[in-house]
């Protein structure tokens, strides 16, 4: 038998533990009876929901309906990298890439994270964009 230390804290208990081959029929009848229960902490993480552009693309494409166009003899996503860039300038979400500002982002919509040097969108803009690219003369617009 193996005890952990008594301790004083109102986020855990004390855990004793048992060596289960050695119990006898009566005892291991009762540990079944038992259920442990593991309560981890969250621990911050960099960028947690934010999104990366490949993402923000798969998802607007799916919350359009997955719908295809022709361009230039080929069916592609009608919602694609190209057209995200469109519409990042397009509302102002983010400054151009060389920009000596890059953190100038909306940030309801996109941050930049320094370290990585990457802009990161938010789910707000994802359905913003699926609202916005949902009007053909509003998706028009953007060539």
């Amino acid at each position: 038998m193996l005890q952990v230390a008594n301790h004083q804290s109102k986020d855990a208990l004390p855990i004793q533990f048992f060596r289960y081959d050695q119990l006898s029929a009566e005892e291991k009848e009762n540990v079944t009876k038992f259920a442990v229960l593991v309560k981890e902490k969250e621990k911050p993480v960099s960028g947690k929901d934010l999104l990366l552009p490949g993402k923000v693309v798969e998802l607007v494409q799916k919350g359009l309906g997955n719908p295809k166009i022709e361009r230039n003899g080929t069916k592609k996503n009608k919602f694609n990298p190209d057209t995200h860039t469109r519409c990042w300038r397009k509302y102002k979400v983010r400054p151009k890439n060389g920009s000596t500002t890059p953190s100038n982002t909306d940030t309801k919509y996109c941050i930049y994270d320094e370290p990585s040097g990457q802009y990161r969108y938010t789910k707000q803009w994802v359905n913003f964009l699926i609202e916005k690219m949902a009007d053909e003369s509003e998706y028009n617009s953007l060539f």
